[in-house]
């Protein structure tokens, strides 16, 4: 493999970590952000259920 190929493979590895760790910030800040509210328990775990949801669409929009 020429180094210009590692190169390329290494800087898209990185975007793509770098992708996945900002969805998952962004999903847990969401969490956090309910878990902080005064919404009832059972209101805050609607919540968190519908922000995992969004997360599974999320991921299965991302697969092939």
């Amino acid at each position: 493999m020429l180094a210009a190929e590692k190169e390329l493979i290494a800087i898209v590895a990185q975007e793509m970590a770098a992708g996945i760790d900002a969805a998952i910030n962004g999903w847990m800040a969401d969490i956090e952000d309910v878990l902080d509210s005064r919404l009832s328990d059972s209101a805050k775990l609607s919540a968190i259920q519908s922000i995992v949801n969004v997360c599974k669409q999320d991921l299965s929009l991302s697969q092939p």
